[in-house]
């Protein structure tokens, strides 16, 4: 599947409108960005995506032959699970409700992959609510693991434990 991904520019579009949903020239940026730098084999990774809504990084960690747990606070979307279908990965994606603040895994995943989720968690100025997010997302990480985010600013203020992981994923 990631070969077709790489070379058949039609499905190329249409899976990057399914991953990136909006404003696609600006967040596609990061999928690049994402292939290009990370030490991870893409093909192999155990992923977790958090606030996923339809589950666009789910899909694109499976069209790279990964495997990923696509969650939201109330549960992925039915057009994830309709999308996934669509391109033949449901085998590759598992759904569950979770709430990134409190999820309690541990050492389970290699990557954790995010968009315009922190500044949701915050929403109010809770501060508390992000550094608790960011605390269970390192405690998630297997030893090695790494985060995969975008977002606007929203003033995240990382703890010590958890900004050399920051650091380390550029």
């Amino acid at each position: 599947m990631a070969d077709t991904f790489n070379h058949d520019t039609e499905f190329q579009s249409r899976a990057i409108r399914d991953i990136i949903e909006w404003d696609i020239g600006n967040w596609s940026r990061a999928l690049e960005f994402w292939e290009n730098t990370t030490a991870k084999d893409l093909r192999t990774v155990n992923a977790l995506e958090i606030g996923s809504r339809n589950g666009g990084l789910s899909l694109w960690i499976a069209l790279r032959g990964g495997r990923c747990l696509c969650t939201d606070l109330h549960g992925p979307s039915p057009r994830a699970v309709e999308v996934h279908r669509a391109y033949n990965l449901s085998q590759s994606i598992d759904y569950a409700v979770v709430d990134a603040a409190g999820m309690e895994y541990e050492h389970k995943f290699d990557i954790v992959l995010f968009k315009s989720v922190l500044g949701g968690i915050g929403y109010g100025n809770n501060r508390q609510k992000q550094q608790a997010a960011l605390n269970a997302i390192h405690r998630a990480l297997k030893p090695g693991g790494g985060i995969a985010l975008c977002g606007k600013s929203c003033g995240i203020t990382a703890s010590p434990v958890f900004a050399p992981t920051l650091c380390e994923l550029g």
